[in-house]
């Protein structure tokens, strides 16, 4: 928004183009995987093959290998199943029919021993109808857990109605879904290890020697290893939703919308009609945050592609689309700005947006996404300004949720560790093996770790509550430390990467963050004040001074009025000596200083006008002596 209203000539082109977004795919369902892509062969003129098309070979291996995983989920279950079921079924139905001597005397539940090949007295069929029966158990209990949400989202929509309307109801429905969802291979193998446990004991187990206590056993134990699992998933699940909820929620919300716009405005200036791909009705939020914790779910577990994220986040639409696809984002901006505008006009109004959107208010809406001064018109710089941050802010959001997801995988990896001395410790209960010794080197190696990584152990309590409850910063995010400015650059569970100003890179450890009294968020900050101090004669008439600060108002109301608010004032600081006072003049900016180009620019030219406003109004300065302070104060 660095735009100057005497400048007539001025185009998108004139000014520093936006910088250059990381490439990030988006979500590409059929992508050849890596292995199979051809590679570079080095051959002699005389060996090469001008007629061999090296593509086509690697892309047919790779349709076949995609034609199975396209099948429909029913299908690959039951495939899985009962070829499954089928092979395990093969020793007992061969022991039946050629190892029996009297298969009349054989009934399924009380087996008499007269098979010449057993397993503590039990047939061979016996076992291979109890394992196939348990195979293909799993595999229908996965589809279940698989088309459970569809199912019960239907449901929801029977039972409760109208309620779903409601936005808390269709949240907390539309959260029991996505934990079905994403949970569904762990409570498929809680379950399945339940019916396991009592198919077995109550049904196959009947009558039978002790020994088989110790299968039972084994059941049990698996029970509480896939119970134990479970709620370890639950509760990173729950923990992960929220903590992105909290801390990319409206951020993702903000940056959806602002895309919305733009797709609508370029697909709509086309055609000179409403579109009707893109709806910003009061139901697109609903929509949206259900969406957002949907593929949100996903992270904590299975770490899928953060790009797939965004893509599925979006609107309802068919096809995910990318701001990558519009091009750069200066381009964009220029093609918008020249299609929306009328006569050659230097500004946009909210006329321009009415034909492109179904009602005002979301013309509205979408105005606003680009008048962030709030003046009522659009130029072309603050159009590009505004287009290049979008596209920035995807970039920055890609990655913030990328970083979190590495820093919740590495959580999840010490809650696996304590998961496993819980299990360990029950397992060893179930087989009634005394833990008194084992309990003793237990506390002892504890111990010793304790005494030997108590530090270790502490700073990673504290960098976790830093990251992931404090979370003070993102990736992109300019801040302010021990009066030093930075830019964060990647931040892990244990350490944060920082950029400094001159490029300089710095590792800093999360505990020894998490001890600062204070850390200053810049882009999370609201509008930023500012003061000015200039030293000037003790004997400066009260008249120059006003009058000073008058031509400094005047060039903020006419030609800075995109960047500081329409106000300016002045106080006598001190008296420096007997010959010198200090004046301390009050900038208001319109927005904080995450882009330090545009910071700095403007201070620029204020320093400037001012330089030129003392000339003009005759002020002497005893001591050339002006400092630039800032105060950030949050809306």
């Amino acid at each position: 928004m660095q735009s100057d209203s005497k400048d007539t000539s001025l185009t998108l082109e004139d000014n520093i183009p936006a910088p250059k977004l990381q490439k990030t795919r988006f979500i590409i369902h059929d992508e050849i995987p890596q292995d199979i892509l051809p590679q570079s062969i080095h051959r002699n003129n005389s060996e090469f093959n001008w007629e061999r098309d090296s593509d086509s070979a690697s892309l047919k291996a790779a349709q076949k290998k995609n034609y199975f995983s396209r099948l429909p989920v029913f299908l690959k279950n039951f495939f899985y199943g009962f070829v499954g079921s089928s092979v395990l079924m093969v020793p007992g139905i061969i022991s039946y029919f050629f190892y029996i001597e009297n298969r009349d005397e054989v009934h399924f539940q009380y087996f008499t021993s007269n098979s010449w090949y057993s397993i503590e007295g039990k047939p061979i069929l016996f076992w291979s109808s109890f394992l196939a029966g348990s195979w293909a158990t799993f595999f229908g209990l996965k589809y279940a857990f698989t088309v459970s949400p569809l199912l019960f989202a239907k449901i929801s929509r029977l039972v409760f109605g109208k309620l779903l309307n409601n936005e808390y109801v269709a949240s907390k429905i539309s959260h029991c879904i996505d934990y079905t969802r994403h949970l569904k291979i762990y409570l498929t193998l809680f379950i399945w290890s339940i019916l396991n446990l009592f198919i077995y004991q109550y049904i196959f187990a009947v009558n039978s020697p002790p020994s088989y206590a110790i299968i039972s056993k084994i059941f049990l134990s698996l029970l509480v290893i896939f119970g134990v699992v479970l709620l370890e998933k639950l509760f990173l699940q729950i923990f992960a939703v929220q903590f992105h909820k909290k801390a990319y929620f409206d951020r993702l919300e903000a940056f959806n919308f602002s895309q919305k716009v733009l797709e609508n405005l370029n697909k709509s200036r086309k055609n000179l009609r409403v579109s009707k791909d893109v709806s910003f009705s009061s139901s697109t939020s609903t929509d949206l945050k259900s969406k957002f914790f949907t593929k949100f779910n996903d992270i904590t577990t299975d770490f899928i592609d953060v790009a797939y994220v965004f893509a599925a986040a979006k609107d309802d639409t068919k096809k995910a689309t990318s701001l990558r696809q519009f091009g750069e984002p200066h381009k964009l901006a220029k093609s918008l700005f020249e299609s929306l505008a009328h006569d050659d006009s230097r500004y946009l109004t909210l006329s321009d947006f009415l034909p492109y959107f179904s009602t005002k208010t979301e013309a509205i809406e979408a105005f606003k996404v680009f008048d962030r001064d709030e003046n009522g018109d659009i130029d072309k710089n603050e159009m590009k300004h505004c287009v290049s941050e979008i596209f920035k802010e995807e970039a920055s959001l890609e990655k913030s949720i990328h970083q979190s997801s590495q820093a919740i995988q590495k959580l999840d990896t010490i809650l696996k560790l304590f998961c496993f001395v819980v299990i360990l410790f029950i397992i060893l209960g179930i087989f009634n093996i005394n833990t008194s010794s084992f309990l003793t080197v237990a506390i002892s190696l504890w111990a010793g770790l304790l005494f030997a990584l108590g530090g270790s152990i502490k700073n990673l309590f504290e960098s976790m509550i830093f990251l992931f409850i404090t979370h003070p910063y993102d990736v992109g995010d300019r801040v302010e430390i021990n009066g030093e400015e930075y830019f964060v650059k990647e931040f892990w569970l244990n350490t944060t990467v920082f950029t400094a100003i001159n490029g300089t890179e710095i590792y800093s450890p999360n505990f020894v963050l998490a001890a600062l009294p204070k850390i200053r968020n810049i882009r999370r900050s609201g509008p930023t004040n500012e003061f000015v101090k200039v030293t000037v004669a003790l004997n400066t008439p009260d008249e120059k001074i006003e009058k000073l600060n008058a031509f400094l108002l005047n060039y903020i109301e006419t030609v800075e009025h995109r960047e500081f608010l329409p106000q300016l004032t002045y106080i006598v600081n001190n008296y420096i000596s007997s010959n010198a006072m200090t004046l301390t003049f009050w900038l208001f900016h319109k927005s904080n200083w995450q882009d330090a180009f545009r910071k700095n620019a403007r201070r620029n030219r204020f320093m400037l006008k001012l330089k030129e406003g003392i000339i003009f109004c005759g002020i002497e300065m005893t001591e050339l002596r002006i400092e630039y302070h800032d105060n950030v104060t949050k809306q």
